[in-house]
């Protein structure tokens, strides 16, 4: 039981962070996005609105109380290695159940525009900036040196500690801390080498998603265009420091996952630690979600009564998203869109080639990941 209870210690709180957040991500879409449905502000500040939040989060919580009371029926009454392949698989459930949650209420609002003619007599425009971005507040490039330079520096003591180290060293514990297989330390080779090239793997995607949110365009206000795009660019500011960060949190925990295979600390240091460790990027998360709820709330309560009682409303574009998740315009030029459920960060245009293949790719690699963790285990 002692070996269950500090799995669930290091796996839980991230566990719950999860189902947190997909409780509210309908919160943090645009001020004429409701569950995917492009809708009218009045509509949006409506009561109707939050009756479909309700339901949402009623349903959402009874679904996700299933796998939740499964994994604590899986703590006290099963083993280790089934509550570690457990620990996988209930990310997975919780982000289907959202998702299934998510597209019962997109057909019931989709249904009620429909049947409310809510956008009746109303004039679909669409504005587009005539300025180029200053993107002044966008950081610099050279903020990346940060994580190459934590790269570099893990990658330096590395080479430097296995060759102090003798040829025959410890390599495996068990769950109750205990080694359990010795042999040579030229194992080590393939772990580090896999976890060095996870860690370039990252920098890489990080460095794409930057310049991709960097140029990305993202919809203006028809209310307010000005302030929307200073908005849009304080969207995109927060996105690309939180990605950098990210990328140095995550090279701070792999770095001490090395530091104990190399021996610099023991492994009872590395547990107590990796909690703290871990708790670091959920904070983050935390924080940048709160930056981008607070911007995504100030859009709705900038707009004055007199403002979205006139006869105008964003076009209409619903027909392009299927579920209101997954954007399909063969007529449209742009690989990336800017993400319609959950208001920030981007999406691919999948009616493009590239766009199919990037998604299929996605797909097939975490599919892989999933597959290859749960037979190693």
């Amino acid at each position: 039981m002692h070996e269950k209870l500090l799995i669930f210690i290091l796996s839980f709180p991230a566990q719950i962070f999860l189902v947190l957040l997909c409780f509210f991500i309908p919160y943090f879409s645009r001020e004429h996005i409701l569950f995917g449905v492009n809708v009218p502000p009045t509509i949006k500040k409506s009561e109707v609105t939050k009756k479909f939040y309700k339901e949402y989060w009623k349903n959402f919580a009874l679904t996700v109380l299933i796998p939740t009371l499964l994994f604590f029926y899986i703590l006290f009454e099963s083993t280790e290695r089934v509550l570690i392949k457990y620990n996988i698989l209930y990310p997975l459930f919780v982000i289907v159940l959202m998702t299934l949650n998510h597209y019962v209420i997109y057909r019931k609002v989709l249904k009620a525009k429909k049947k409310g003619n809510w956008q009746e007599g109303k004039k679909q425009i669409v504005v587009v900036p005539i300025k180029k971005d200053k993107k002044g507040g966008y950081p610099s490039r050279l903020w990346f040196l940060v994580p190459i330079g934590v790269f570099i520096g893990l990658l330096i003591i590395t080479v430097v500690r296995y060759n102090q180290l003798p040829k025959i060293i410890p390599l495996h514990y068990n769950l109750k801390l205990e080694v359990d297989y010795i042999g040579p330390k030229s194992e080590l080779i393939k772990p580090l080498s896999v976890m060095f090239g996870s860690m370039l793997l990252a920098q890489g995607l990080g460095y794409f998603v930057y310049e991709l949110t960097k140029k990305g365009k993202m919809k203006l206000s028809i209310y307010f265009p000005e302030k929307s795009v200073e908005q849009n660019e304080k969207v995109k500011s927060y996105t690309a420091y939180f990605l950098i960060w990210i990328l140095v949190l995550i090279e701070l925990i792999m770095g001490l996952v090395i530091f104990s295979m190399l021996d610099i600390i023991n492994i009872q240091t590395t547990l107590a630690l990796l909690p703290v460790f871990l708790i670091f990027p959920l904070i983050t998360l935390g924080y940048y979600l709160m930056k981008v709820f607070n911007i995504n709330s100030e859009r709705l309560n900038l707009m004055p009564e007199e403002k979205i009682s006139e006869k105008i409303i964003d076009r209409d574009d619903d027909k392009y998203w299927i579920a209101g998740m997954f954007y399909y315009n063969p007529d449209d030029p742009a690989l990336f869109v800017e993400r319609r459920v959950g208001g920030f960060g981007w999406d691919l245009n999948y009616a493009k080639p590239l766009g199919k293949f990037i998604g299929f790719l996605i797909i097939g690699i975490l599919v892989a990941v999933v597959v290859v963790s749960l037979v190693l285990i």
